[in-house]
C-alpha cells in the first residue's frame, strides 16, 4: 500500500521505487534469518522418540 499510494497518489516514482527495495531487502533478511535459526534447532521440529515409543508392547 505504501509503494501504491507513493506511485499512484503523489506521482514520486522514486520514493515508490525506494520503499520497494527496501521492503525486498527487509525480506530477503527475514527469510535469511529464519532459515539460519531454522538450521541451528533441527530437534526442535523432530518428534522425540523414546526406547518406550519404538519396542513393541505385550498383548496381555
Amino acid at each position: 500500500l505504501l509503494v501504491h499510494s507513493r506511485y499512484i497518489d503523489d506521482h514520486n516514482t522514486h520514493g515508490a521505487y525506494a520503499a520497494a527495495t527496501l521492503l525486498m531487502f527487509l525480506a530477503l533478511v527475514t527469510l535469511l534469518l529464519m532459515t539460519i535459526l531454522d538450521r541451528k534447532r533441527p530437534a526442535a521440529h523432530a518428534a522425540p522418540t523414546t526406547p518406550a515409543e519404538t519396542t513393541p508392547r505385550s498383548a496381555s
